[in-house]
């Protein structure tokens, strides 16, 4: 089980606000990419998923998440974490909306 928290943006940013708002990547995405590929070895021990899906208009993007299946103070319950950050990478960048390298914004969202 991988918990998706609403979580926020700015300082310490974790959850789908994390992922939506900071990093371009939909709740959906997260989703997909956590249900269909292995869990990986992170650091911190985290553990990371990372997919490869088609988006429209930009061929073939890895979409990295990453899970921390510790509790946390950040959370209201003893539950795991969850996801803490999710983002896209282009073969040679990484793809974020404020990045100056990514020269324009780009949604992961199939």
């Amino acid at each position: 089980m991988v918990v998706l928290r609403q979580g926020r943006t700015g300082t310490s940013a974790f959850g789908w606000l994390h992922g939506w708002l900071d990093d371009n990547v939909d709740d959906h995405v997260i989703e997909r990419v956590v249900s269909s590929a292995l869990p990986l070895s992170a650091p911190r021990d985290r553990v990371r998923y990372i997919a490869e899906l088609r988006v429209r208009g930009h061929g073939v993007i890895s979409v990295w998440v990453e899970v921390d299946k510790k509790p946390s103070r950040d959370a209201a319950d003893d539950e795991p974490f969850g996801v803490v950050t999710a983002y896209c990478k282009l073969p040679s960048r990484t793809v974020r909306r404020t990045s100056a390298r990514a020269g324009s914004t780009t949604r992961c969202s199939e």
